[in-house]
């Protein structure tokens, strides 16, 4: 490991802590965050937030920014010294494509995200793939629905960003 670390990745494991614990208060514990929405990512989440590694490989960056809620290419952006955007509006297609490559990108989501209902609907083998792909597109609508609507009491009640305390 190098002796100084790579002030973009610092920049970036900062923004990730916040955004983790912007996601939930409880999740200023990493050991919490990582064990409800990345299970076996813990390691290479504490390296990114602590900025000891900058390389990653692709499907890696897709897991951790789908547990930290953020669009695609995130990671990269921010590292380039752009900000963290989250999605504009879940990540969610609006019909499951008839592609294993989709199929495959949804597999390693729900396993990424870690929520138990979308691992048990995942894990249902009685369904077709195509039809518990739709079943967790239609949790993650009613979830961003949710997140919308708390986001706006949030807004109403103060600074809508709950990071004031955390610096």
């Amino acid at each position: 490991m190098p002796d100084q670390l790579n002030p973009a990745w610092v920049r970036l494991g900062e923004m990730l802590v916040r955004r983790r614990i912007e996601l939930d208060p409880r999740y200023r514990n990493r050991r919490t965050f990582t064990a409800e929405r990345a299970p076996r990512l813990y390691r290479i989440i504490n390296d990114m937030e602590l900025g000891k590694r900058g390389k990653f490989e692709p499907a890696t960056k897709a897991a951790i920014e789908a547990a930290y809620d953020l669009a695609p290419g995130a990671i990269d952006r921010a590292a380039a010294g752009g900000e963290l955007v989250p999605p504009a509006r879940p990540l969610v297609p609006a019909a499951v494509p008839d592609a294993p490559e989709v199929i495959d990108l949804m597999e390693k989501m729900v396993y990424a995200r870690a929520d138990p209902l979308e691992v048990k609907v995942w894990e249902t083998e009685s369904i077709s793939k195509d039809d518990r792909a739709k079943v967790i597109i239609a949790l993650w609508e009613k979830d961003g629905a949710h997140a919308a609507e708390l986001a706006g009491e949030t807004r109403s009640h103060g600074s809508g960003t709950g990071l004031a305390e955390v610096t």
